[in-house]
């Protein structure tokens, strides 16, 4: 890690970021160093975003789905990282910390701006492939739009799909030649 020059009580001393980060949010007079965001390294921002979810948070995924956004990462001194390297949006600085661990759509305070067709049809699979783990019979008879809504996918549901699960299904498995008409509980409630 890179080593920064940072004023403690009126003596310079060499911190990691990771350091900076810690002196920063204890002492509420300290700020962050001129440009200290700007040639922050990822390895650092990796270290400083882990050591603020798991350390200072303790959230466990759950809380994490339901509670994080940008907010919180300004309520601890984090805001400018999300801004000069994330593009301000959270959802981007958690996925660099543990890529591929989380999707977009978990999160109940949303980062995704505007749904695409492709990134509702990666929803949409994760949803029956991962997180219901649906046979293709299954699809057919247990699918349901509680099932989007439950996994925080409605909005995409009917945005990108006009609500309908078999159009969603159709576009995300193209090679399974699902049939509309075969879809049975579509609507109903899969309890």
């Amino acid at each position: 890690m890179l080593e920064k020059r940072f004023t403690v009580s009126g003596v310079y001393k060499i911190l990691d970021a990771l350091e900076v980060y810690q002196t920063v949010l204890e002492n509420k007079k300290y700020k962050y160093p001129f440009f200290f965001w700007e040639y922050c390294i990822r390895e650092e921002r990796v270290a400083i975003i882990r050591y603020f979810i798991k350390d200072i948070l303790k959230w466990d995924d759950k809380t994490l789905f339901k509670n994080l956004d940008n907010y919180v990462f300004k309520e601890y001194k984090l805001e400018r990282m999300l801004l000069v390297h994330y593009n301000n949006n959270f959802f981007k600085a958690i996925n660099d910390a543990w890529p591929g661990k989380y999707k977009p759509w978990q999160f109940s305070k949303k980062p995704i701006e505007k749904w695409t067709e492709r990134t509702a049809v990666e929803a949409t699979r994760w949803l029956i492939e991962k997180q219901l783990k649906m046979s293709t019979g299954q699809v057919y008879t247990r699918l349901c739009s509680e099932d989007f809504e439950n996994n925080n996918l409605g909005s995409m549901l009917r945005t990108v799909f006009e609500g309908s699960i078999p159009i969603a299904v159709q576009k995300a498995f193209p090679e399974k030649h699902f049939k509309s008409c075969l879809f049975l509980t579509y609507l109903k409630s899969s309890k």
